[in-house]
């Protein structure tokens, strides 16, 4: 492997072929995250999730999921399993699996959940088209025994083709991990302009008041109609155990896209 990616990070590592190299698994330490989220009605201001929400208690929770469809059951033509990936209480990332029991919540749970950052179909009873999606139905990942959704793996609008994953557009950034923002974009209906809000919080593991976990704004983009790239040259870093995110509001109903790429960094290099 050339030497040059073991060097610290600087100007000359942040190019296009630097980041193919992270990519493809060869500059240790190093990895890339795509994140990318979507509220369908933005009013008053909310995350740009689906559904409105990106939950961040002080204490965990066990996860369990439900679908609106019979079909996306463990032995089903649509979602058969679903994969979750989740922040733990000591602010590890870890990754669980949810065998899917159609209109009843899972049997199966995922205990110690402090964050998600990502959940997805993983298994199918349907070869997916373009008529004929992995999942039958909008699938729900609630707290367990009918608590508080936390989220959730639609379908496109009114069509009723499941997408396979997530819309989240936030990112908790594992424990022994810098972040790196290398780009960002924000969309929104048109003639239905919405401001965008980037948040960050730092010391997000202080669950003791007084909290040193502050949230503070990091962008402001004002009447966006369309999209909106944003530039961040210079790669701006978060630690570990930071939320971090975009929340959006519209003075009339809008949908609100956002898509933004980490490049993140382990302790030590």
């Amino acid at each position: 492997m050339d030497t040059r990616y073991n060097q610290d990070i600087g100007q000359a590592k942040m190019s296009k072929d630097f980041f193919w190299e992270v990519s493809q698994g060869h500059v240790p330490g190093h990895r890339m995250v795509h994140k990318f989220g979507h509220n369908s009605a933005i009013t008053a201001l909310k995350p740009v999730c689906e559904g409105g929400v990106f939950n961040t208690p002080t204490a965990v929770v066990t996860i369990a999921a439900i679908s609106d469809d019979a079909d996306d059951t463990a032995a089903g033509a649509g979602a058969q399993q679903i994969t979750i990936e989740y922040i733990d209480v000591n602010w590890a990332e870890q990754i669980g699996t949810i065998e899917m029991n159609g209109l009843t919540e899972t049997t199966e749970t995922i205990a110690g959940v402090l964050r998600i950052n990502r959940a997805y179909v993983s298994r199918s009873g349907t070869y997916a088209t373009a008529a004929a999606g992995s999942q039958q139905g909008t699938i729900t990942m609630k707290v367990a025994s009918a608590g508080a959704t936390w989220a959730t793996i639609p379908e496109i609008g009114t069509t009723g083709f499941g997408i396979g994953q997530s819309l989240i557009g936030a990112y908790s950034i594992p424990a022994g991990e810098t972040a790196y923002i290398i780009s960002a974009q924000v969309s929104v209906q048109g003639a239905k302009p919405a401001d965008a809000y980037f948040f960050k919080r730092e010391n997000a593991e202080d669950i003791v008041t007084p909290y040193s976990g502050i949230m503070r704004m990091q962008a402001i983009i004002v009447g966006v109609e369309g999209t909106v790239p944003l530039a961040h040259k210079s790669y701006e870093g978060y630690p570990e155990c930071t939320d971090i995110g975009f929340m959006a509001y519209a003075a009339t109903s809008a949908e609100v896209s956002v898509d933004f790429e980490l490049l993140l960094v382990a302790d030590g290099y």
